[in-house]
Formats: C-alpha cells, structure tokens, sequence
C-alpha cells in the first residue's frame, strides 16, 4: 500500500553553507566541498555519485563555518537558479559539505531507504514548487512536498532492482 506523505515525513532536508572565496581552492582535505558543479559532473561522469569536488575542506574550516558535513547516502542537487531547472540528482558516497546553492535529502532510517530517496527526488520537478524570477526552493517549500511512497521494506526491494539494473548499464 503506496501513501501520500510530505517529504519532510520521510527524510531530512540537510542545508548548504556559504562558502568564501578565501576558503576555495583545497586540493585536498577530509571533505569535498561540492557545489552545483561538481553535481553536474558526478551526474555526467559518475553515474550520479559523489566522490570529489573542485575544493575541499578540513575540520578547520568545519568550524569556522560552522558547518555540519552531509552524510553518505544523502541525495543532493542545486536549490536556485537555472541549475534547478535542470533537475540533476547526485547520491553521497563521501561524507561532503555543500554550499548554500546545494540542497540535501537524507531518509529517516524508520520512514525511508536512502537509494529510493535518490529515485524519488529524481521524479519530483522542482520546478513546479518554486517561484520568482529566479526560481528557488527552500527548506520549508521541500519539507511540503508531497510523494507516493510504500513502506520501507518495499522502498528497499524497489531500490535493490533499480540499482542492480543501474549496474548493468553501466557495465
């Protein structure tokens, strides 16, 4: 039995951060720091998954920003501006931090799988929920959302098949 539930039922809208240019420019570090590029390029080159970035971050700048690093498993994409609209999705391999153009979704461990998450928000437009000249979304408008989901259990089968099928064509 499939449910209408608001998305912020299922899992967590993770924020970005701003990001200095003072603080870019790391090769290296504990933390990628992504931004909507790197999205575009773990869509285009990765098959959608996250491993580096541009720029990178360590505990140091953790803490300046106070930033808290989005976890592995999270879905991410831009939340402003035209890359919006192009609706690409990215799953987190690495333990990353994003900027405050990027947005996040974790599923709720009793509520979701982190894979489905992923499948899901590649089926929901974002651009039906935003507005103004440049279109955005924030926290609460995500949150607000409403999705078909099935329990967890079926959210795991589903997840399963449709990254074993992901495999094969990428093989």
């Amino acid at each position: 039995a499939w449910e209408v539930k608001r998305l912020g039922g299922i899992c967590n809208v993770l924020q970005g951060y701003g990001f200095p240019e003072r603080l870019q420019g790391r090769q290296g570090g504990k933390y990628p720091f992504c931004k909507v590029s790197d999205i575009t390029s773990a869509v285009n080159e990765n098959g959608g998954h996250v491993v580096t970035a541009a720029n990178y971050a360590d505990e140091d700048i953790v803490a300046e920003l106070r930033a808290k690093p989005i976890p592995v498993g999270a879905t991410i994409f831009a939340k402003i501006g035209e890359a919006l609209r192009l609706n690409k999705r990215a799953i987190v391999d690495v333990e990353c931090l994003v900027d405050n153009n990027v947005t996040g979704l974790k599923a709720k461990a009793s509520a979701a799988v982190d894979y489905f998450i992923f499948l899901l928000s590649q089926n929901v437009d974002l651009n039906k929920h935003c507005g103004g000249a440049v279109p955005s979304v924030n926290k609460s408008t995500m949150e607000a959302i409403k999705v078909l989901v099935p329990e967890p259990p079926e959210q795991q089968k589903i997840a399963h098949c449709l990254s074993s099928l992901d495999e094969v064509i990428g093989l």
